[in-house]
């Protein structure tokens, strides 16, 4: 989460974020129905996830002997159970509806934009209750039986997830292929740079877009680098098809910085001058 997160909120002013919390990415249409959590995945939902029938069986098994139990444990232990099981019904409670009140006084979490993110701090908190399994009077029995669970959450996790590709899909064979396919200036409207366009014309998305007397030709895209050779009979100016950000990226004409800017519609634009010819590289 931080590494998505830290340089989403240090290159905040960089960005029109406002677009990302809004329609499919605002919180309020995501927030979930607990019982989901007990069933399977569902492969006809944009984002499918479930923690088990298994796994929160096991959970609350452990819970209830560990409370009637608690005088066998020691003060860390109960401690972590305690703290694991209050997690789990915190946090499970953060995803429904019920806490929509929550969410819209503290405008921090609305920038989760989907309340099931919260899950991950659910299934490591399950995942500690369902381990903590006190000693039983056959320890041979208890070996089995958890050797039986872990068996039954392997197989649902088999049936659950398994899936096929459709026979229309395609994927990408190689990175060339991948960065042809992927790599433009972003269609869903998230994190564009301020006062950037939303709506791009196709022969900017697809290609250099190049001024008057500019010859351009050999255009590649990469991940962190677009390159093409360029060819000027006066000064003049070229149009990447990628959004303008203000770090990181470096721009030369064969081994010549060059100026790199946005245009109007923030796409990224690189002025050159007359009589030039060679290589020029944009690299993050």
């Amino acid at each position: 989460g931080a590494f998505y997160w830290l340089p989403v909120f240090a290159e905040w002013d960089f960005v029109s974020a406002d677009r990302a919390f809004v329609g499919f990415y605002s919180y309020a249409n995501h927030f979930v129905n607990p019982l989901k959590l007990l069933g399977r995945y569902h492969h006809d939902e944009i984002v499918p996830f479930s923690i088990g029938l298994v796994m929160v069986s096991i959970a609350g098994f452990n819970a209830l002997a560990c409370f009637y139990r608690r005088r066998e444990l020691t003060a860390p232990q109960r401690r972590l159970v305690v703290f694991s099981v209050l997690a789990i019904l915190g946090f499970t409670w953060l995803m429904t509806r019920a806490s929509a009140f929550v969410w819209h006084l503290v405008t921090p979490l609305q920038r989760m934009q989907f309340p099931w993110r919260i899950l991950t701090v659910v299934t490591v908190a399950t995942a500690v209750v369902a381990g903590a399994t006190l000693p039983w009077r056959s320890e041979k029995r208890r070996a089995v039986v958890a050797a039986l669970l872990i068996v039954a959450m392997w197989a649902l996790s088999i049936r659950n997830t398994g899936y096929r590709l459709a026979p229309d899909q395609r994927v990408p064979q190689t990175i060339e292929e991948l960065a042809r396919t992927y790599f433009a200036p972003d269609l869903c409207d998230e994190w564009l740079p301020r006062g950037a366009a939303v709506e791009i014309p196709e022969a900017n998305r697809k290609g250099p877009v190049a001024g008057s007397d500019c010859q351009v030709d050999d255009y590649c895209r990469q991940a962190g680098r677009l390159s093409c050779r360029v060819r000027t009979a006066q000064a003049t100016w070229l149009v990447l098809p990628h959004y303008y950000f203000p770090v990181g990226w470096q721009t030369t004409l064969d081994g010549r910085s060059v100026p790199l800017a946005a245009d109007p519609r923030g796409l990224m634009r690189v002025d050159l001058p007359a009589q030039a010819e060679g290589r020029l590289e944009v690299v993050f």
